[in-house]
């Protein structure tokens, strides 16, 4: 059991699958926002460039923070993904969305996402932050 300390001081406590049951579906709905951000954030720099967002745009996204997360370019299972993979894809997804936001080309954007990936892999088997 874990005892949990709310932000006014009270406590309760949770088995360990209560409370890793929590941070997975806390992991995953923020992997499913940050998705939401990106999607909002290549609309947004598309109009402002006169250009309209057809859906192979948001698959190439997902290809290239998919390749910058696996290696590889297909789809990824988020559902079976631990809360720590899910943490590590939201932060390249966010991360794709600043690039994309300044204005940084496909190609950068390809080497820059990957380059952030290798330093968060290391991270992979202990607590992210």
């Amino acid at each position: 059991m874990a005892t949990i300390r709310n932000k006014k001081g009270h406590t309760s406590t949770k088995s360990a699958a209560s409370t890793n049951a929590l941070d997975y579906h806390s992991a995953r709905r923020d992997a499913a926002t940050s998705f939401a951000l990106l999607r909002e954030m290549l609309v947004l720099t598309r109009e402002a460039e006169g250009k309209t967002t057809r859906a192979h745009h948001y698959a190439n996204e997902i290809r290239l923070v998919n390749r910058a997360f696996s290696g590889v370019a297909g789809p990824l299972d988020r559902d079976a993904m631990t809360a720590a993979d899910l943490r590590v894809l939201t932060k390249l997804q966010v991360r794709d969305a600043a690039l994309i936001g300044s204005g940084k080309a496909y190609a950068e954007r390809k080497a820059m996402l990957a380059d952030y990936a290798a330093t968060l892999r290391p991270r992979l088997t202990g607590d992210l932050q």
